[in-house]
């Protein structure tokens, strides 16, 4: 990034009163900064390094669930918490879900806002933005347990499931497998 644009890029961040991220605050930093520096480490180096790290934290989160599964609910629950309090990811899990807020049911569900399903996504939607904390969410995760874990990782599954359609689904589908799973009747909704 050119030094000009990062400034631009701060001062723009600041002027709104949205966080700066940490990679824009310190132009200083080793690796180059606004002013030219040369760089400790090569990015050949950085590369070779930074792989063989990736390859050995991959290697032990093959035997630590606990720690697999507060990543993966780090990476989920961002977005469903973000608009508020943060300003993009520094979670290296390459995982992401599209949120159904982003194709709003309302706008395609008849007397959405009053029907019983809106209401109870409403209030678990209040019940994790009350919890989650603002900053040092994967700190936090990794003080849960795993059933506090799952319940959240519950939530984001359900924060971004889409089972919308415009035709007739003519054969039993995985959607039809996941209502009888969750025993749903639509009489009861």
């Amino acid at each position: 990034m050119r030094p000009a644009d990062r400034k631009a890029i701060v001062a723009e961040l600041k002027k709104s009163g949205k966080p700066v991220p940490a990679h824009l605050q310190n132009t200083n930093a080793v690796g180059g900064g606004a002013g030219g520096e040369r760089a400790a480490f090569s990015e050949r180096l950085m590369h070779d390094l930074t792989a063989h790290r990736t390859a050995a934290l991959q290697a032990a989160l093959v035997d630590n669930a606990h720690v697999a599964l507060a990543l993966v609910v780090h990476r989920l629950i961002e977005p469903n918490v973000s608009s508020h309090r943060y300003y993009g990811s520094d979670c290296p899990l390459k995982l992401s879900a599209t949120l159904t807020k982003n194709t709003p049911l309302d706008a395609r569900a008849s007397d959405y806002a009053e029907s019983q399903a809106a209401a109870v996504l409403e209030a678990a939607a209040n019940r994790v933005g009350d919890e989650v904390p603002g900053q040092g969410i994967f700190a936090w995760l990794l003080s849960q347990d795993d059933a506090k874990l799952m319940e959240l990782l519950a939530f984001c599954a359900a924060s971004s499931l889409d089972a919308m359609h415009g035709r007739e689904q003519a054969t039993y589908n995985s959607t039809d497998a996941l209502a009888d799973a969750l025993s749903v009747d639509m009489a009861d909704w």
